[in-house]
């Protein structure tokens, strides 16, 4: 499958960016290669610095892509003239594959072919050229429905990392009150989304612990128990009661 991506003017430091760990641009390729994108057609603009193409095309997560850039050439969508201008490099259906909307593999795969041009070309969409050379200017109001999110600031938030990084703060509150129980004591743990693991980055030191009681009904401070490294790696407690 053949994709055409247009970087935008103004666009230099979002491309680098990392979102999870992964430069931006080299993120949103990456993943359409998973989905069988094999021939990527890049509209690179003048003001962007040539070396991060040239670094993010050498990555290993690209093996195999073949690239044609077009340097400097200002690309609007909506003006069939800039179609025109490359349409001897389109297939007769290709992917549009927008620069900074990030999504999973599977649903750049599930992309049907869209019997209308899109309104807003935010999203990945599938188009036949028959449909670019014939359509007016204007497109058509539909949604691709692909899941992703589109990635506009240099300042990323995502809401569901957002949501889970203030529920693991919770749930250090109450290990911290008692209402769990804390078998490392850390206070920085790290979560990364590839290989969804969570791991704890501190090693733990000497701590002090509040169990709540609330199994036999005593006060929450009713039970204090300190912990102290022990010489060999072990650990020493003393239990307050």
């Amino acid at each position: 499958m053949r994709a055409v991506m247009v970087i935008p003017f103004g666009s230099e430091a979002m491309l680098t960016r990392k979102v999870a760990g992964v430069p931006l641009l080299l993120r949103v390729l990456a993943t359409a290669v998973r989905a069988g994108v094999k021939d990527l057609i890049l509209v690179w603009p003048a003001d962007a610095d040539p070396a991060i193409w040239d670094q993010c095309v050498t990555s290993r997560a690209l093996r195999g892509l073949q690239t044609r850039t077009i340097r400097g050439l200002p690309f609007e969508p909506r003006d069939s003239g800039d179609w025109a201008a490359i349409g001897s490099l389109l297939n007769d259906e290709f992917l549009w594959l927008p620069w900074n909307f990030v999504t999973a593999a599977r649903f750049l795969k599930a992309v049907k072919t869209s019997a209308d041009l899109p309104l807003s070309w935010k999203k990945p969409v599938r188009l036949v050229k028959d449909l670019i050379d014939r359509s007016p200017r204007a497109g058509i109001g539909t949604d691709s429905g692909v899941n992703g999110i589109s990635i506009h600031s240099s300042n990323i938030q995502i809401a569901d990392l957002n949501a889970l990084n203030a529920a693991l703060a919770v749930i250090k509150w109450k290990k911290l009150m008692g209402f769990y129980q804390d078998l490392d004591f850390e206070h920085h743990c790290t979560y990364t989304i590839g290989g969804n693991m969570l791991r704890n980055e501190d090693a733990p030191g000497p701590e002090l612990t509040i169990s709540a009681g609330h199994e036999t009904g005593k006060s929450p401070r009713a039970r204090i128990r300190r912990v102290h490294p022990r010489r060999g790696g072990g650990r020493k407690a003393l239990r307050v009661d």
